[in-house]
């Protein structure tokens, strides 16, 4: 969920359940639900400043950390075999 006045995100976490969806829609607020998860760095594309650069930088870090994984094994594989 994220709280926007115009242009700017007051605030961006995961609401458990519908209830707060249903409490601000209640009390006036346009909601616009979107029902598939989005990744943060869809967020940040979808909604400015909808995500930290942290939470885009700990979303790429698996992805990192296998091409780092590769890498070394074709390294140690290299040296290996070149001995």
């Amino acid at each position: 969920m994220i709280l926007r006045r115009g242009d700017d995100t007051i605030a961006a976490f995961t609401p458990h359940g519908l209830r707060v969806v249903d409490a601000l829609r209640s009390a006036g607020c346009h909601v616009t639900l979107i029902s598939e998860p989005l990744s943060p760095m869809r967020v940040r594309r979808r909604y400015r400043g909808g995500a930290s650069v942290g939470e885009v930088l700990v979303a790429g870090a698996p992805a990192f950390a296998i091409v780092v994984a590769a890498l070394v094994l074709l390294w140690a594989l290299t040296e290996l075999l070149a001995g």
